[in-house]
């Protein structure tokens, strides 16, 4: 499983893919069942499941007095996530994302 830790690397043309976008702070039953439909959606149109997570979560950016707390370490996340993924995982700092969180955390 490829770990990619920035935007710049991702290879392209990246291809049929299937992205789940999210912070997935921990990965619960819940991302886990997110995560096993992007690879069945990828493996069904013939392409790759691929993760697009931040580190850290894009509140403590924005809003750091209402970002959550670390429910699962960097590290575990993504352990645990490459067993669910068929294409890789990339990492994001949320400066990337920032303008878009900005108005999501005020609302």
């Amino acid at each position: 499983m490829r770990v990619i830790r920035h935007l710049a690397r991702v290879p392209r043309p990246l291809g049929r893919a299937v992205l789940t976008l999210g912070n997935f702070d921990g990965v619960h039953l819940g991302h886990q069942a997110i995560l096993r439909s992007a690879v069945e959606r990828a493996r069904a149109d013939g392409g790759q499941a691929i993760v697009l997570t931040f580190e850290p979560h894009p509140l403590t950016v924005v809003a750091p007095e209402r970002a959550p707390a670390v429910i699962q370490p960097l590290h575990d996340r993504l352990a645990t996530a490459t067993t669910s993924i068929s294409g890789g995982i990339v990492r994001a700092p949320p400066t990337r994302c920032a303008s878009w969180v900005r108005g999501w955390a005020s609302a």
